[in-house]
């Protein structure tokens, strides 16, 4: 809280107070923005030296307290609760209509503006990390962008892969946290995205931050899918989000996500991807004199001209929602974490034609055969015997595809006589939900009619040489 006492004018307390009415608390508006609430005792003993005189009905006087005349006031400040919101004033409005006090702010030096910012450190130690300008402009838009336009979430995510330790990958977290301030930031683990374990209950790391690191994506050996639940984590708006020591609810996400990881295998891609953005630093380790150069700039004027540098670039051809490049780096990722079936599955959906993103898993197998066929393969399977290869391409089928949920016993639709079972290919999120059976089998007959058919023993048998394990 502010220690400075007002003037005892009620006039004064109308303009610099807001009473916030969860938690019965007070805030000073001359206060620096990141200062807590008072509590309204807290308030009332700050302020008791500030009386004035009023005259009463009668015409004689008394004393009163400035801050008892402020609780009565209709004309008081008055929200519901404090919120995050950059980019809005110290008070808005949500858009659910309610008005509250926006805790976003600032570091102190965002209120100092740099004319010419010093940044050479910053861009040299960028160019040796990420040597393509193209990519480092990107790269410095995406940060930038979190200077400029913190109210917008942008949809990619870098995954910077370094398999040299110690390239100094880790001071970019460290410079933009001194630059957004540490309340901006905030650092999380897979198994939260993904809902794993005791990380993956809650996501208080989501909330009112602007930047969220993952310092290493892969644990135990363990990398994670990057499906639509985690991917959603990542760059949609709105989350519904379980806080520890607070209620579920709708959020407005702010958080931008920054990966980083030892292993080209980091994390499992789907090749439809259009989110992650995989960067691969090549370098090598330098001097230690060089990275304690890095930090002692970071505990001087490091962090207020970055800012300024950020605030100031041209980030006028930056799509917020643009599709992630697809590199080098980004194929190698997909590749060697794939297992040979999902690179088989992956192989395959190149025959899937536009428009068509449903099949049953007999309609899998008929378009790996058709694959194998036209030398789409990269890995052929085919000499497994039956029993295995549907053991594995179904195995491969749980990450690449999505059960429809049709809403029936064991999610079974009828379809030519028979009860089947459908999954989605791509496109995930436009299947999600109860779906209509008619569009699952307009879908389901498409492939039948390109060839593509329905009975599992026989697409098995064609494609392995014998009767396959129901």
């Amino acid at each position: 809280m502010s220690n400075a006492i007002p003037e005892p004018n009620i006039e004064v307390f109308l303009v610099r107070y807001v009473y916030v009415t969860e938690g019965d608390r007070v805030i000073d508006l001359e206060a620096s923005q990141g200062v807590a609430p008072m509590r309204v005792q807290e308030f009332k003993n700050l302020t008791a030296s500030c009386v004035a005189e009023v005259v009463g009905p009668r015409g004689g006087t008394k004393t009163i307290s400035v801050a008892s005349e402020w609780m009565r006031s209709p004309s008081r400040i008055t929200v519901s609760s404090v919120g995050y919101k950059p980019g809005a004033g110290r008070v808005y409005t949500d858009d659910g209509g309610v008005v509250k006090y926006n805790s976003f702010h600032w570091p102190l030096h965002a209120g100092a503006p740099i004319e010419n910012p010093e940044v050479d450190l910053l861009l040299n130690h960028l160019e040796y990390l990420i040597p393509d300008a193209d990519e480092r402009k990107l790269f410095i838009q995406f940060l930038a962008h979190m200077m400029q336009h913190p109210e917008e979430r942008p949809k990619i995510v870098p995954l910077i892969i370094a398999q040299e330790h110690g390239t100094g990958r880790g001071w970019i977290t460290e410079m933009m946290i001194s630059v957004l301030g540490m309340w901006n930031s905030g650092t999380a683990k897979m198994a939260e995205l993904a809902g794993e374990g005791s990380s993956g209950q809650f996501q208080n790391a989501l909330k009112d931050n602007l930047l969220v690191t993952i310092h290493e994506t892969k644990v135990s050996n363990k990398n994670w899918m990057i499906d639509d639940q985690v991917r959603d984590k990542m760059t949609e708006q709105h989350l519904h989000l379980n806080l520890k020591y607070g209620a579920q609810d709708i959020f407005p996400i702010y958080a931008r996500f920054l990966l980083y990881s030892n292993h080209v295998d980091a994390v499992r891609i789907p090749p439809e991807d259009r989110r992650m953005w995989v960067l691969k630093v090549d370098a090598q380790p330098r001097d230690e004199a060089y990275y304690i150069r890095l930090y002692d700039w970071l505990k001087a004027d490091g962090p207020e001209n970055i800012f300024w540098y950020l605030k100031q670039f041209d980030i006028s051809d930056f799509n917020a929602g643009m599709r992630a490049p697809d590199t080098a780096a980004k194929r190698a990722v997909i590749s060697a974490a794939q297992t040979t079936y999902e690179t088989e599955l992956s192989d395959c959906l190149q025959l899937l034609p536009d428009g068509i993103d449903v099949a049953t898993f007999p309609q899998l197998v008929a378009m790996c055969e058709q694959a194998r066929r036209e030398g789409y393969l990269e890995n052929d399977n085919r000499a497994m015997c039956s029993a295995k290869y549907e053991t594995g391409l179904r195995a491969a089928l749980q990450d690449f595809g999505r059960r429809l949920d049709i809403g029936t016993t064991e999610n079974k639709l009828k379809w030519k006589g028979k009860p089947v079972r459908a999954y989605s290919l791509r496109n995930h999120k436009n299947w999600s939900g109860n779906v209509d059976t008619a569009r699952i089998r307009q879908q389901l007959d498409a492939l039948d009619y390109l060839g593509y058919g329905s009975d599992s023993n026989d697409a098995l048998s064609a494609f392995v040489g014998r009767t396959a394990v129901k």
